[in-house]
């Protein structure tokens, strides 16, 4: 009884809706005739990316080999021409006790997965091996360093720069790591920077191998400071003291080479009136006296480097006598006139 209910079920699912199923049966043997009838092609498809699978814990893929491989199908005249590098994915798996160095991986046809699988077919796998290459992942602590772009103000210079914390732990392949013994800061600009400030930067590695652990920011000190430059001021006047007696000074030589020092932003701009060098000639007596000039400036920072010579001879003439009145004689007239 129940063989023959199953066989009613049947029955009935096969003449049920017989338009239908007729319908979707020549459908499918049009769609079969037209894609057994128009023939094949084959096609070179060019740089397909490969995915390497499997990659152990605590080892890291440092390089990948070609990176690309190109792979001859055949399939439907239809089919072959839409295909792109894209629709096609290539998987490579590690062995499972793969060590760290250089691994062949051989390229098969199992490991390509292409659209329309059941209508296509690899003929060729070009390379058909890769190479790539393992190391194992390590940490390090190193030094920060601020990476700064540009020149500050002319009449300026860059101090100390510092930063905090001033060490990071990074992390990456030990080929990577072994020689890197600083990491560098975002780039940070001090072009015409005439002031000291502070900024919040982000760490830049050198290679895109290593990561970051820690810190994700840190905080730079970029010092700006005044330059210090020299400047000299050839045949510069000297100046004798009191002012009341300078036109009966002679001074040998009358000019000399003075050199000075300070910051960049006054020396440069500084007239040779706005300092001068003084000989002291008070109290002195007549005669030849050596001197050294003394540099008197407005501004304390600007300090003397020196003079040349850095002695003069301050000559002081003697003074000339002065005539006294003398009693004039009698005449005889005079003395006649008395005597009456």
């Amino acid at each position: 009884m129940m063989l023959r209910l199953n066989w009613d079920r049947i029955r009935q699912s096969i003449t049920a809706n017989p338009g239908l199923k007729t319908g979707s049966l020549i459908l499918a043997i049009i769609l079969w005739i037209t894609i057994t009838g128009q023939g094949t092609a084959d096609r070179i498809v060019r740089d397909i990316p490969y995915q390497i699978k499997s990659i152990p814990q605590g080892m890291e893929l440092t390089d990948k080999g070609t990176g690309v491989i190109q792979v001859r199908i055949r399939g439907p005249k239809s089919l072959i021409p839409t295909l792109k590098p894209s629709d096609i994915t290539i998987s490579l798996k590690l062995p499972e006790d793969v060590e760290p160095g250089e691994v062949p991986l051989r390229v098969t046809s199992s490991s390509i997965i292409t659209p329309y699988s059941n209508q296509l077919s690899i003929l060729q796998i070009v390379p058909d091996t890769v190479t790539v290459t393992l190391d194992r992942v390590i940490q390090k602590s190193v030094r920060i360093q601020p990476f700064l772009r540009g020149s500050p103000n002319a009449d300026y210079e860059l101090g100390e720069s510092r930063v905090s914390p001033p060490h990071a732990v990074i992390e990456g392949p030990y080929s990577a790591l072994e020689s890197i013994e600083v990491v560098y800061t975002e780039p940070i600009d001090v072009l015409d920077q005439t002031l000291s400030f502070d900024d919040r930067v982000q760490l830049k590695p050198q290679n895109a191998l290593i990561r970051i652990i820690t810190p994700s920011r840190v905080t730079a000190r970029v010092e700006i400071r005044e330059r210090i430059t020299e400047r000299s001021f050839p045949e510069f006047e000297i100046t004798a003291v009191p002012q009341t007696l300078a036109s009966d000074f002679i001074v040998t030589p009358p000019v000399v080479t003075l050199t000075i020092i300070g910051p960049a932003s006054m020396v440069n701009r500084l007239k040779p009136t706005d300092i001068q060098l003084v000989a002291d000639c008070a109290e002195l007596m007549p005669g030849d006296h050596m001197i050294r000039p003394v540099l008197v400036a407005g501004e304390s920072r600007i300090t003397l480097v020196s003079i040349d010579p850095d002695t003069v001879i301050i000559t002081i003439p003697e003074p000339v006598p002065t005539a006294t009145p003398s009693t004039a004689p009698l005449t005889d007239a005079s003395a006649t006139s008395s005597s009456e």
